[in-house]
């Protein structure tokens, strides 16, 4: 049975950490649930099995580590500082699960990209689905109900998925424009500046773009940061704090 387990895992199973967005807008509990279903699952089928991690990325997860343990003390609540530490850890720890598995499976790296850009284009549909649910609600908000914080992450992966299988202009242009449309109606500056460098480095990595092009993109992005850093809030911060009760 249990090499039954290992071979599920190694054949689909490890590739379930690329729905955790889609499992991370329909709660928190559906969250915690599927990773520690992909946790135990792991570690059933990794133990015994001989890992071949590069040292340098120990060294770097290990510095990270650390580094948030530092600031643990200082925090305005010591004790559920050290609780997020730890879900930290236990979350980001899958990390070396999926290296075990990019040594065993055939064309590790296009399916990982694949999945994550199967799993952005379900999110993006659930994501408008529950927008088009919940809009018409008395107490909606955007920037508090609507949930676009992992759309910047997953668009490369979306747009290089959809390029590998050949994919229209129009069609990836219209995907995109739903994409940023999503974002900026829920008003999230970070997530939308996101969007704007995940753009870039899909640009500089896959489309090849001049460094000319970059820079004057990086441009604009900081001239437009510092402009909003200066700003004191948007009209329309304005107008939903004049309308809160």
């Amino acid at each position: 049975m249990r090499h039954s387990i290992r071979a599920a895992f190694f054949r689909w199973g490890w590739l379930l950490p690329c729905f955790l967005p889609l499992a991370q807008i329909l709660g928190r509990a559906v969250f915690t649930l599927s990773a520690i279903f992909f946790l135990a699952w792991a570690l059933t089928s990794v133990v015994g099995e001989k890992l071949e991690v590069e040292r340098s990325i120990v060294v770097l997860y290990a510095a990270l580590v650390v580094a948030f343990l530092l600031g643990v003390p200082g925090a305005a609540e010591p004790d559920t500082g050290f609780k997020e530490w730890c879900k930290f850890i236990a979350y980001s720890s899958g990390c070396f699960f999926i290296l075990a598995s990019l040594q065993r499976v055939p064309n590790p790296i296009e399916r990982l990209i694949a999945g994550f850009g199967v799993s952005g284009l379900i999110v993006l549909v659930t994501l408008y689905l529950m927008l088009f649910v919940h809009a018409g609600d008395e107490d909606f908000r955007p920037n508090q109900h609507m949930l676009e914080d992992n759309l910047p992450f997953l668009t490369p992966f979306i747009l290089y998925y959809l390029h590998e299988q050949g994919a229209k202009r129009w069609p990836v242009l219209a995907l995109l424009a739903a994409i940023t449309g999503y974002i900026v109606l829920s008003q999230g500056r970070a997530a939308l500046l996101g969007l704007v460098v995940a753009l870039g480095c899909y640009g500089a990595l896959v489309l090849r773009w001049r460094t000319r092009t970059l820079a004057a993109g990086a441009f604009v992005i900081i001239s437009e940061a510092v402009k909003k850093l200066f700003a004191g809030g948007s009209p329309i911060d304005h107008e939903y704090a004049i309308l809160a009760p």
